[in-house]
């Protein structure tokens, strides 16, 4: 995942949002375009407790996008695969 660069004044929402996830509540995110949604929620997504299942999608191709969240399962799972049975190829 990317990292966010210049994310500022949003710890109080981050609380938040990190409060109601951890009670189990569900979140919704919404604005304008170019507000820091995507931002807001990479910043959430790295916070989150790792034993928390919790996954990230980000906008790309179908394909990618299972790879990347099959990869993503195993590692919260502690699973791996090794190397010579799972390389990473480019998915057209």
């Amino acid at each position: 995942m990317d990292e966010t660069l210049g994310f500022v004044g949003r710890d109080a929402e981050l609380g938040k949002a990190l409060g109601a996830l951890g009670r189990g509540n569900n979140l919704l995110v919404k604005g304008k375009a170019g507000i820091g949604k995507s931002a807001f929620l990479r910043r959430l997504y790295a916070r989150m407790p790792k034993d928390r299942p919790c996954l990230w999608a980000g906008d790309r191709g179908a394909k990618a996008l299972l790879l990347d969240l099959i990869e993503q399962t195993h590692q919260r799972v502690g699973l791996a695969a090794p190397t010579l049975l799972v390389t990473r190829q480019k998915v057209r």
